[in-house]
């Protein structure tokens, strides 16, 4: 299952900021199991020879700063546990509760 569904039909994005052996397995399987679909790959340069459709850091660098929840090394769900924390939503007590 790939990360995003392009504005054309059948473009898929898979976004790799890690990819390893595994990986490169998925991807091929998913080329095999949908071979009229396209899967581009945004990630980094590794050694497993996946292929980069677009570099994962030039994003990164252009993006994160603006993205509240873009997760890098130092700021993601192990360094920070409480960053995907749904905080319950607050409405008036004299009035219906959302539905």
């Amino acid at each position: 299952m790939s990360d995003l569904l392009g504005h054309g039909r059948n473009v898929y994005y898979e976004i790799k900021g890690y990819a390893d052996a595994r990986s490169i397995e998925a991807i091929n399987l998913f080329k095999t199991q949908y071979p009229a679909s396209r899967l581009l790959t945004i990630t980094v340069k590794n050694k497993h020879g996946l292929p980069v459709d677009v570099d994962y850091h030039a994003l990164e660098q252009r993006y994160a700063a603006s993205i509240p929840l873009w997760e890098t090394r130092t700021h993601n769900l192990s360094t920070h546990p409480t960053l995907y924390e749904v905080k319950p939503a607050t409405y008036d007590d004299t009035e219906k509760p959302p539905v």
